[in-house]
């Protein structure tokens, strides 16, 4: 018996001794592993490379798009001599309310979305008591394109109503159907 309870205990001892080791080889190689893996992302930092910059003739390219009618209007312009050398980090700065889309060396896309329908659209409303022609909405930043010869007088109180709020077109064709419908 006793030779059987030596066996056994050297048994567990071995295993105790083969776990341990184990262990301890794992734990060596995953600090290894950790070493370098510092070492890598040490080296890395010191070969980044320089943010780009833009060059003399880049465009600068602004794509606004509207809520109020899903268009997209872009406006192209070159850098001019304030922006050269700019960075896209920089860019962002300088244009806080545009987003920064794509940025290279010659052209730079900014984007923003606003309420309200682009300049493409156009408004019937009242002016100075007349039936008109409007760049824009009524009252807010708009220009008057065309004043007619109807007075707001002559109109039925519905008509009028919509008027007082501006009607919102796609065309100065639609203007036409629109006025000689007002008319009869």
């Amino acid at each position: 018996m006793p030779k059987k309870v030596l066996l056994y205990s050297l048994l567990i001892l071995f295993f105790l001794v083969i776990s341990f080791g184990y262990g301890f080889f794992l734990s060596f190689l995953d600090f290894n592993k950790t070493q370098d893996m510092e070492r890598i992302s040490g080296n890395t930092e010191a070969l980044q490379l320089p943010e780009e910059k833009l060059n003399p003739g880049a465009k600068i390219v602004f794509v606004t798009r509207y809520r109020g009618c899903g268009h997209e209007l872009q406006k192209e312009n070159s850098a001019d001599d304030k922006f050269l050398g700019y960075t896209k980090t920089q860019l962002q700065e300088e244009f806080k309310e545009w987003k920064v889309e794509s940025f290279s060396s010659s052209q730079v896309i900014l984007k923003r979305e606003v309420d309200g329908i682009c300049e493409n659209h156009y408004y019937i409303g009242l002016y100075d008591g007349y039936v008109a022609l409007f760049q824009g909405e009524p009252g807010k930043n708009s220009k008057v394109l065309e004043k007619t010869d109807i007075p707001a007088e002559i109109l039925k109180e519905e008509d009028r109503r919509l008027l007082e709020n501006g009607i919102i077109i796609n065309s100065r064709d639609e203007f036409l159907k629109i006025r000689e419908g007002l008319t009869h």
